[in-house]
C-alpha cells in the first residue's frame, strides 16, 4: 500500500534532538532532504555527495530543464541510498514559470520490502527580485 508524505518545510525534518531516531517514511524524507540540499562537492572529505540542481535551477523553465532536474534527483537517490528503487514511471516534475516554481514528485519501492511503496512531493522555488 502506497504511503504518502508531502513535504512542505523541510525544516519539519532536518531538526531532530541528537538521541533521536527517525524510521519509516521520515527517514527517507530526511535522506532525501540531505542529499538535496548538499551541492556535490561542498563537503570536503566527501566530496561526491550531493546534488548538481543548483545550476539546474536558473536554467530556462522547460520540458528539457525539467527532464534534467528529475534525471539528477534519480541519480542522487539510486547512487547514495541502496535501500531504494526509484518508480520512474510514477515520478514526475512540473514547472510553474508563473510562480518560478517546480513541483516534483516521486516515487520510491523498498528493495527490502518490494510492497512498500513512498511517493514524495516537493517543490524547488526560484527566488528572483
Amino acid at each position: 500500500m502506497p504511503q504518502n508524505l508531502y513535504i512542505y518545510d523541510w525544516r519539519d525534518l532536518s531538526v531532530y534532538p541528537e538521541d533521536a531516531v527517525v524510521e519509516g517514511p521520515n527517514a527517507i524524507a530526511q535522506m532525501m532532504f540531505h542529499l538535496i540540499s548538499v551541492v556535490r562537492g561542498e563537503l570536503l572529505f566527501h566530496p561526491t555527495f550531493g546534488c548538481d540542481l543548483e545550476a539546474l535551477l536558473f536554467q530556462p523553465m522547460d520540458k528539457q530543464t525539467e527532464s534534467l532536474i528529475l534525471i539528477e534527483l534519480i541519480r542522487c537517490i539510486t547512487r547514495w541510498d541502496p535501500r531504494l528503487r526509484i518508480l520512474r514511471q510514477q515520478s514526475s516534475i512540473i514547472s510553474d514559470p508563473d510562480e518560478n516554481r517546480y513541483d516534483v514528485s516521486i516515487a520510491i519501492q523498498e528493495l527490502a520490502d518490494m510492497e512498500i511503496t513512498h511517493s514524495f512531493s516537493f517543490s524547488f522555488s526560484r527566488l528572483i527580485d
